[in-house]
């Protein structure tokens, strides 16, 4: 009897890997045994590692849920790097401004020291005058 049931659970397998179960509340989730047992309309327990006519179809679920989790790590791995790359070129951009603003501060200052020094000469040719 546990063999007869092995096709189901395999069509339920495939329906889960294509995105297409019958229940799509399992639509998404991590493929598991229990779940493809569940998909399969059986008992979550029906898979057993332990039984040598499920060896097979268990294996092949560990299999894409292995690449699954690479792939998503893999996925991951881009984002983060992406991120990285991001912030470096805003980090190259922020140091751009604050060299340019740096800059600005300093003619700024060179000017009004300038100034301050117009304005003691000035005020020394008023008392001059006066």
């Amino acid at each position: 009897m546990a063999n007869n049931q092995i096709p189901f659970c395999e069509k339920a397998f495939q329906r889960l890997v294509d995105g297409n179960p019958n229940n799509l509340d399992f639509l998404g989730q991590t493929i598991t045994a229990a779940l493809v047992s569940k998909e399969a309309g059986l008992d979550p327990g029906y898979l057993k590692r332990s039984r040598l006519s499920h060896k097979y179809l268990i294996e092949k679920i560990d299999n894409h849920k292995k690449q699954q989790q690479q792939g998503g790590l893999k996925s991951k791995n881009r984002v983060l790097e992406e991120k990285l790359k991001a912030a470096k070129n805003s980090e190259e951009i922020y140091k751009k401004q604050r060299d340019t603003f740096l800059t600005s501060a300093i003619l700024l200052k060179e000017q009004v020291f300038k100034l301050e020094n117009k304005i003691i000469e000035l005020n020394k040719l008023i008392k001059g005058i006066t």
